[in-house]
């Protein structure tokens, strides 16, 4: 849906996040691979997207700094305006690579989790 669209990705984008900005670029994550074996592959899945965004703070009117309303995700009944902010809000580069650590950092203990 365009509500979601407008407020899923960092703003203005991010030459160093890759795919919808919620990741680093996969040269980030490359050491991860390296590590285990030439044949591994780790992914991080998703279905149903709607919203992938890291808006950990949720998502506010630009105009004003009010929140977006929570149903429809517009200002004033207009989406062009509601824009998520990440856990580094306002730096949107910082809040992607910090939820894209966090799904490093994730993936990292539920390998060593499976390999226990």
């Amino acid at each position: 849906s365009s509500s979601s669209s407008s407020s899923s990705s960092a703003f203005p984008p991010s030459p160093l996040a890759h795919g919808d900005s919620i990741t680093p670029s996969p040269n980030k994550l490359r050491p991860i691979k390296t590590a285990f074996a030439a044949s591994f592959t780790a992914a991080f899945a998703q279905a149903s997207v709607g919203d992938t965004s890291p808006n950990t703070q949720g998502a506010f009117c630009k105009d004003t700094g009010l929140p977006c309303d929570p149903i429809t995700s517009t200002c004033n009944g207009r989406n062009e305006m509601c824009h998520g902010r990440g856990p580094k809000w306002p730096d949107d580069t910082a809040s992607t690579a910090d939820i894209g650590g966090r799904q490093a950092k994730m993936g990292w203990q539920l390998l060593a989790a499976a390999a226990a």
